[in-house]
C-alpha cells in the first residue's frame, strides 16, 4: 500500500527554486494521511544535478515525539528522584554533627560535660567540632583548677580557724 503511494507523495509539482537547495512540504496522501515530503538538490561541478525526496508519515512522527515525550519525562522523574536522594544524603551528613555537637553544647551548659564530640569529616564542621573539643577540655581543665584552688583555699581556712581557735584558749 505505501509502496504504492510513495511515487505519488515524492512527485512534489512544485519545483525547488533556482536559489534554494532544499524544499519541505506538507502533503496528504489518497487514503488522507498527512506527510512531510523534503526534496533537496545536490550540485556538483561537471556532473548532472541529483535530487533527493523523501517523505515520512506525520502520525508516525507524532508517535514517535508521544514516547520520546513520554521517555524524557521518566527520565527526567527518575533525575528527580536521584536528586533528591543525594540530597538527602548529603544534608544528612552535614545536619547529624552539628545535631551532635548542638546537643553536646546544651549538655555542657547544664553542666553536664560529655567528653570528646568524634570528630567526622575535615571540612568545615569537622575543623567547628575539633575546636568544640578543645573549648571542652580547656574548660574542664579551668573548672578543676578552681575545683583544686577551693579545696586548698578550704584547708587552710580550717588551719587558720583552728590557729586562731588556740591562740584564743591559750
Amino acid at each position: 500500500d505505501l509502496k504504492n503511494e510513495l511515487p505519488a507523495l515524492l512527485d512534489m509539482s512544485t519545483p525547488v527554486s533556482a536559489d534554494a537547495q532544499e524544499a519541505i512540504s506538507p502533503i496528504t496522501d489518497a487514503a488522507g494521511r498527512d506527510w512531510i515530503a523534503l526534496r533537496t538538490q545536490l550540485h556538483q561541478e561537471g556532473l548532472p544535478g541529483l535530487e533527493i525526496r523523501a517523505a515520512f508519515p506525520i502520525a508516525l512522527m507524532q508517535q514517535k515525539l508521544s514516547t520520546t515525550t513520554s521517555r524524557l519525562w521518566g527520565v527526567l522523574a527518575v533525575a528527580v528522584l536521584v536528586s533528591l536522594a543525594i540530597t538527602y544524603v548529603v544534608v544528612g551528613r552535614i545536619v547529624q554533627p552539628l545535631e551532635t555537637l548542638t546537643l553536646a553544647a546544651q549538655a555542657m551548659a547544664t553542666g553536664d560535660f560529655p567528653g570528646e564530640v568524634p570528630v567526622q569529616s575535615r571540612n568545615e564542621i569537622g575543623t567547628l567540632t575539633r575546636a568544640f573539643n578543645s573549648m571542652g577540655q580547656q574548660l574542664t581543665n579551668r573548672i578543676q583548677d578552681l575545683q583544686e584552688q577551693r579545696q586548698q583555699s578550704t584547708e587552710s581556712h580550717h588551719r587558720l580557724e583552728a590557729v586562731l581557735s588556740a591562740m584564743v584558749e591559750g
